[in-house]
């Protein structure tokens, strides 16, 4: 089944004040599920804002197509990460091992919550 090239994955940048890249979000759709993930410029963590960035995306996928749930993966090893996700209501559903060719394998929790 081809994918509506509309609807395939992508990122958005997120700039600061200065048009500095402070962030992206990652955006992925499988039928009322968005798949979310979010990168933070390094040196911006561990200050809050990776959550005013997550709810935001939040928000932004809410009003652009109205999913049923949210989905994330984080590598089991992001203990801060996880904490930020089981505050805005996301839950452990399932883990998986993936392989990197670089660096081996990881083990990556799927988070879920209710859009």
């Amino acid at each position: 089944a081809m994918r509506d090239p509309a609807r395939a994955a992508h990122l958005r940048a997120v700039l600061g004040e200065n048009g500095r890249l402070e962030a992206f979000w990652y955006f992925d759709w499988h039928g009322d599920v968005v798949e979310v993930g979010i990168g933070l410029r390094p040196d911006l963590t561990g200050g809050g804002l990776g959550e005013s960035f997550l709810r935001a995306q939040l928000e932004y996928a809410s009003q652009h197509w109205n999913p049923v749930t949210f989905r994330l993966f984080v590598a089991s090893w992001n203990e801060r990460a996880i904490r930020l996700y089981e505050r805005l209501g996301f839950h452990e559903v399932a883990r998986e091992t993936r392989r990197f060719e670089l660096v081996g394998d990881h083990e990556f929790i799927r988070m879920e919550r209710a859009a």
